[in-house]
């Protein structure tokens, strides 16, 4: 140090610059960056992957979707087709292939086989060649199977009956499965040989009472052979998962738009009761109530946020049950207007403007109520458009206290349809990935939200305002 006091001023400052480098250059300086830039990776990570993981899940079949151990990456379903070779039948028609393809389809969809597929097809092969195809989506069978075309197992006995009696359950049967016909022949594909086709294969070979355990009600005959399995990647088929999330929100009374605009009533007008009722409580803290008092209506605020909300949901369900006011969008909107938490919010934001510009308005003439709308407002735009954010997209995925308090379906909002949506039942498997599937189009409509109103957002959060 008493060299660099008797050095050059120029000297000094280099000397100067080495010190610090030196200092910002030691080790453990290098290490507690190397551990900050950790920590901010690591958030980073654990922050964005339950919405990655919503996202991966939201396209997979009933089957990854709940595979143990969880499959972590996207997985191209399959469109799997079967040959039913005609050769050596005799008189086999086209209604015969209709109703073949209707028994193999509508029943190897029933017996969940344990392989993930988008779609069944059946192949007419004749002489080599391909003169037909009949398809069967999954989404198809899971959909109409939950409205009941089949009550109880899908058999072979029962499509049968349907067809000798000219029951309109046939036609309907028929009617969701695609047919197409060839007027020239097509090449047949070559068979697929790994491992999930050999299970198909070997499910058709128990099921025509060949080998294995089936039961008599499990099995079928048909006068085709039934041949190869092909399989073929589809990339469009990771969103027929969205399909399966619209048809299995239609067995409920009402459509997915009508829950969606449910939704958007509740937030909308939660949002508005928040911002009209806690800026006037926050500005009374603020400027109107005298100094000595300010403390005191403080503290009258900060005690309810000691107590635990749900400590309060039974006594206010029994109050609002009684009150007749159960399934009622009333009884969303009272509870969020005792918000003891957003008063203090706004009276830290407007405490923090001039203290003369209300003086300013009172000497132009300006009311109480002028003073707060045409120069308070303006200045507090951030603060409002973040409190307002944060109330409707609260309401939007509100789901304890809509739970307990809307039972009718069509007062539901859309958490709510997701919780059911869980228990829907895919066969004999739940879909969890229609759950995720509606999660994905419950959030979009905030994501728009966030961007157009981002820069307010980061300004309230801060409470970016005029300094007094």
């Amino acid at each position: 140090m008493e060299e660099l006091a008797n050095a050059a001023p120029e000297q000094q400052t280099d000397k100067v610059k080495i010190v610090i480098t030196r200092r910002r250059g030691g080790r453990g300086d290098r290490v507690f960056r190397f551990l900050c830039y950790v920590f901010t990776i690591f958030s980073v990570i654990v922050g964005l992957f339950p919405l990655y993981w919503l996202l991966v899940s939201s396209t997979k079949d009933a089957l990854t979707a709940s595979a143990n151990p969880p499959i972590m990456t996207p997985v191209l379903p399959t469109k799997w087709s079967v040959g039913l070779d005609t050769g050596g039948v005799a008189d086999y028609t086209q209604d015969d292939f209709e109703y073949e393809s209707a028994v193999l389809l509508w029943m190897t969809c029933d017996r969940n086989i344990p392989v993930s597929a988008l779609s069944y097809s059946t192949l007419w092969v004749e002489d080599g060649a391909v003169r037909g195809r009949a398809t069967l989506t999954v989404a198809k069978y899971q959909s109409q199977y939950a409205k009941d075309l089949f009550v109880g197992r899908v058999t072979q006995r029962v499509m049968t009956g349907w067809r000798d009696s000219g029951s309109d359950k046939y036609g309907r049967l028929l009617s969701h499965i695609s047919f197409a016909y060839y007027g020239t022949a097509q090449a047949l594909p070559a068979a697929s040989a790994d491992e999930k086709a050999a299970q198909i294969n070997q499910f058709y070979s128990d099921a025509q009472g060949f080998s294995g355990d089936f039961q008599s009600f499990e099995t079928f005959s048909l006068r085709a052979h039934v041949g190869s399995v092909v399989g073929e990647k589809s990339f469009w088929g990771l969103f027929d998962v969205y399909s399966r999330a619209w048809n299995s929100v239609g067995t409920f009374q009402h459509s997915i738009l009508h829950y969606a605009l449910n939704s958007l009533v509740v937030a909308t007008v939660a949002a508005l009761l928040k911002i009209l009722v806690a800026g006037g409580a926050g500005y009374a803290l603020s400027k109107l109530i005298k100094k000595r008092w300010k403390n005191a209506y403080t503290m009258f605020l900060i005690i309810p946020l000691l107590i635990p909300g749900v400590i309060e949901q039974v006594p206010l369900y029994t109050l609002f049950l009684r009150m007749g006011l159960k399934n009622t969008f009333t009884a969303i909107w009272l509870p969020g207007l005792a918000d003891s938490f957003t008063p203090i919010l706004f009276r830290g934001f407007f405490d923090a403007l001039p203290k003369d510009l209300r003086e300013a308005g009172k000497v132009d003439g300006a009311t109480e109520f002028g003073i707060y709308f045409k120069l308070i407002l303006p200045l507090s735009v951030p603060v409002f458009v973040y409190i307002a954010i944060s109330a409707f997209v609260g309401s939007w995925d509100n789901f304890m206290w809509p739970f307990m308090i809307l039972g009718a379906d069509s007062k539901l909002t859309l958490p709510l349809i997701i919780h059911r949506s869980m228990a829907m039942v895919s066969g004999a498997r739940k879909d969890y990935a229609v759950t995720m599937a509606i999660s994905v189009l419950t959030m979009l409509p905030l994501l728009p939200l966030f961007l157009i109103n981002q820069k307010f957002v980061s300004r309230g959060l801060v409470f970016s305002g005029i300094k007094g």
